[in-house]
């Protein structure tokens, strides 16, 4: 990934699904537009080394510039113009605008989003597989 030593707030997918819910099933939210956020910033390093404990596998993350990043995808059969757009996605994070975590799950969902690390664990038999 073109992340360089960026943060970002990794959401686990089940907090954006229930906030979803929350969403579709509440007039509370109407008019109003949230950032949903894990509870914590971490560099990709950072979330790899997560993985890596949790797993017991070496898991480490090799930062690429944008067109090594572009040069991979298009090689594996991804659009050019898709490969850049996904690569240009990265600059955000490269910048830091993406780390500060936001309380918008848990105003949506009444609970703390999970961390990087409750996701491993609780998918760890995929995560070995």
């Amino acid at each position: 990934m073109p992340a360089a030593e960026g943060k970002t707030s990794f959401i686990d997918t089940r907090d954006i699904a229930e906030c979803a819910a929350a969403a579709l099933t509440s007039d509370a939210f109407n008019g109003r537009a949230y950032n949903l956020t894990g509870p914590e910033a971490l560099s990709y390093d950072e979330a790899a080394a997560i993985l890596s404990r949790v797993t017991g596998k070496p898991i480490a993350y090799a930062p690429v510039d944008d067109d090594t990043f572009v040069g991979i995808l298009t090689g594996a059969g991804v659009p050019a113009d898709y490969a850049r757009f996904l690569a240009s996605i990265f600059y955000p994070v490269r910048e830091g605008w993406v780390a500060k975590p936001t309380g918008d799950v848990k105003t949506m969902t009444g609970h703390e989003p999970r961390s990087v690390e409750t996701y491993a664990k609780d998918n760890i038999a995929a995560l070995k597989g």
